[in-house]
């Protein structure tokens, strides 16, 4: 079983987070094949070549992300409107409380900006967010915020282009140095 595999399982365990135990000899280390074999429910998934054709696909962009979080986000009166190449707007009510999400789509694919409202969204109204496990973003699983911290720290995945680019300037923390170079060869 991969060091990556055993990780998640751990801080997961620790967290109290409901998973489906790793069979012995798990030989994957895909981030994404390890989520959809602990915490299938908790998984959204879309095939990289989903396409948006009109700003309504985003109801059941919403629906799938919400499905995934186990009951803690329940859109309700969900309405997406706009038009590919132009501006969408996706509105909802949570909580009582009237939400909307404003982004270019430029393209026939869920737009990152989509991506990057929905984890604001959850960061100040939910329990946890969706930590991306797939290098095209298709691939998002839903875990309580101090879990993401857990897992973004023992395998150095970003939420968004910014935090990388944040990592990149400023440097690896000497820690995550010093267990890079015990991995390494004597040569």
């Amino acid at each position: 079983m991969s060091t990556i595999a055993k990780d998640i399982a751990a801080i997961l365990k620790k967290a109290g987070v409901a998973f489906q135990p790793l069979p012995k000899g798990w030989g994957s280390s895909s981030q994404e094949q390890i989520f959809l074999h602990l915490v299938p429910e908790r998984v959204c998934a879309f095939d990289p070549h989903h396409r948006i054709v009109e700003a309504t696909d985003y109801a059941h962009v919403l629906a799938a992300f919400a499905q995934a979080t186990l009951g803690d986000f329940a859109p309700v009166n969900l309405r997406a409107t706009g038009t590919v190449g132009g501006t969408v707007t996706v509105e909802f009510e949570h909580a009582g409380q009237a939400i909307r999400f404003k982004f270019a789509q430029d393209g026939h694919w869920v737009a990152d900006a989509f991506h990057e409202q929905l984890r604001k969204f959850c960061k100040k109204h939910l329990p946890g967010n969706f930590l991306s496990v797939d290098t095209n973003i298709s691939t998002d699983v839903y875990l309580p915020h101090k879990v993401i911290k857990q897992i973004e720290k023992k395998t150095r995945t970003f939420a968004t282009t910014d935090a990388l680019l944040d990592f990149v300037l400023t440097g690896p923390p000497l820690s995550d140095l010093l267990r890079a170079a015990q991995h390494l060869p004597m040569q």
